[in-house]
């Protein structure tokens, strides 16, 4: 499940290569941190079921952080974008 998870993040990184470096910043940054949600609310569930009730508590209130730091990236400044023009060049040489 981990390996899917990150191929499917590089691949998603290729494909918005195409927009804005911030834009594409973000959405590469969500898309990891909505992949490692995934992953434990997976492990939360394992645990779950073996009857580790604690520590599925514990998995699941770190997907919901991961969930939530994900909902947060949108509009945050991943990108310095200072040394770059309006049409996405780089003014620095």
């Amino acid at each position: 499940m981990k390996k899917f998870a990150i191929a499917f993040t590089g691949m998603s990184a290729l494909a918005l290569a195409a927009c804005g470096p911030q834009e594409a910043a973000e959405d590469v940054a969500e898309e990891k941190l909505e992949a490692q949600e995934d992953i434990l609310e997976e492990e939360a569930d394992l645990a779950d079921e073996l009857g580790m009730e604690a520590e599925s508590d514990q998995l699941d209130a770190e997907a919901d952080a991961m969930g939530e730091m994900a909902d947060d990236v949108d509009g945050t400044n991943l990108v310095d974008d200072s040394g770059l023009t309006e049409d996405g060049g780089n003014t620095e040489m």
